[in-house]
């Protein structure tokens, strides 16, 4: 398995596995509001936030980061999944890993 920032080609997996059964019936997501086009404009927004767990070239897990602008300056949106048959095997821990040192590196660029 390998986490790598998010990359465009594997859109078409993620929301494939965003609206799997698997996933959806524990989240708010719907058909009408996760397309391709949805994700990409958000995830390159803030690319650096997002990672995305390979198989091979098989996407077995997502995580975004997002934080609040404006008045939302304090929220930060947050979403991980990980595939069913990969669940309980370390992916969520290691997208979990990534995420922590990024917030860290941004912590101390902040400060």
């Amino acid at each position: 398995m390998r986490i790598i920032s998010f990359d465009e080609k594997y859109s078409k997996q993620i929301i494939g596995l965003w609206l799997s059964d698997e996933v959806t019936k524990q989240t708010l997501s719907t058909k009408e509001r996760s397309t391709v086009k949805r994700l990409n404009e958000r995830c390159l927004e803030d690319k650096k936030n997002t990672f995305i767990a390979l198989e091979k070239e098989k996407v077995i897990g997502f995580s975004s980061m997002r934080l609040g602008h404006g008045r939302r300056n304090h929220c930060t949106e947050f979403v991980i999944f990980v595939a069913k048959e990969f669940q309980r095997n370390g992916v969520a821990t290691a997208i979990m890993k990534k995420l922590f040192a990024r917030a860290k590196k941004n912590e101390t660029k902040e400060n």
